[in-house]
């Protein structure tokens, strides 16, 4: 039976199979605009990207050159207020490129888990270098209290350095002048890795959640409120772990985090 003949029996046409679009209720101008969307997409991410690289490095400089007029010129008082307020306004941006970063990161990579065996204790160390001008300025220590069998981990270490770094970024700027953070790391089989971050900032009840702690974070600048909190907890997730908030008594406020040890 030649096509015409049988495209006349069956009532139309025929085809070698169903529509692959149409099957799925999209029409081929969704597909396009889906298309463009994730191209769209791709561009933000690389764009933010970009623009965190290009911010870094002049606000390092600045705030290098900052910090060599504080420590080695004779300043007045008013023209040490304005390095003062140069640095802060300067760190501050600073965490807005970081979280710039985090965000770029996140889109980017997605949901993708690249595990490896790495050093925990080196981690933590890079943590507390990268801190130790926040740390300095407050004059709050830093106290580490990890468990003697965790040398190494075996996960995704770029993922877990940045929930790292957000939580202890929290931490620190909860804490008062002459503060103590203490951060224990513990381990044991069925119950995974705990990492808890206890500081000694103003009471916080943990029953109000990250949108509490959020706005207590960021104060009076919107833009950071939750941001990298919300990351965080993001990446927790994909790790295959989990962030609580624990209220301490008389003052402080612990954030646990909780992954599975693999």
């Amino acid at each position: 039976m030649d096509k015409e003949t049988s495209a006349q029996q069956t009532g139309g046409p025929e085809t070698s199979g169903p529509d692959p679009i149409a099957s799925t209720g999209v029409t081929k101008m969704d597909a396009e605009t889906i298309a463009e969307l994730r191209r769209f997409a791709e561009y933000s991410s690389l764009m933010l990207a970009n623009l965190a690289h290009d911010l870094r490095t002049p606000l390092t400089a600045i705030l290098g050159f900052a910090e060599i007029l504080i420590d080695f010129e004779k300043l007045t008082e008013s023209q040490r207020a304005l390095c003062d307020r140069i640095q802060n306004s300067g760190r501050e941006l600073q965490n807005m490129i970081q979280t710039l970063s985090d965000l770029s990161r996140l889109d980017s990579e997605g949901s993708a888990i690249v595990r490896r065996e790495f050093s925990l204790p080196g981690t933590l160390r890079d943590l507390e270098s990268a801190f130790l001008r926040k740390l300095q300025k407050k004059k709050i220590s830093l106290v580490w209290e990890v468990a003697d069998d965790l040398t190494s981990l075996n996960s995704d270490q770029s993922k877990l350095r940045q929930v790292l770094y957000n939580l202890l970024a929290c931490a620190i700027e909860r804490s008062p002048i002459e503060g103590k953070i203490h951060v224990a790391v513990t381990a044991s089989e069925g119950k995974g890795l705990l990492l808890r971050i206890e500081d000694e900032g103003e009471f916080l009840d943990a029953a109000l959640g990250f949108h509490a702690l959020s706005a207590c974070v960021a104060g009076d600048n919107p833009t950071l409120q939750g941001v990298g909190l919300e990351i965080s907890q993001i990446l927790a997730q994909v790790l295959g772990g989990d962030i609580k908030l624990e209220s301490c008594q008389p003052r402080g406020l612990a954030i646990v985090l909780h992954l599975p040890i693999q």
